[in-house]
């Protein structure tokens, strides 16, 4: 089997599996494929991508607490240390 027999078997495969899910619902084939690869793939996409951004946002904003946290215990222990040697 040939690669390109191959891509056709899946295409068509995909293709009969629309049209089956299309009668089940009860509209076409065209407006089942509208449905999933003009509306909800770009809205998958989209989400994904907002939930991308306010993961870094709370990533970047973590790690922003644990460097002022660490600049502030060292500044804590070198104030300490310069009092214990007076």
């Amino acid at each position: 089997m040939t690669w390109e027999t191959l891509n056709k078997q899946i295409f068509w495969m995909c293709v009969d599996a629309l049209n089956v899910c299309a009668d089940y619902i009860g509209i076409t084939y065209e407006e089942l494929n509208i449905l999933i690869f003009i509306i909800g793939m770009p809205g998958i996409i989209l989400i994904l991508l907002v939930m991308l951004w306010v993961q870094k946002r709370a990533h970047y904003r973590h790690i922003q607490q644990l460097s002022l946290r660490w600049t502030n215990n060292v500044e804590t222990y070198f104030r300490n240390e310069n009092k214990d040697l007076r």
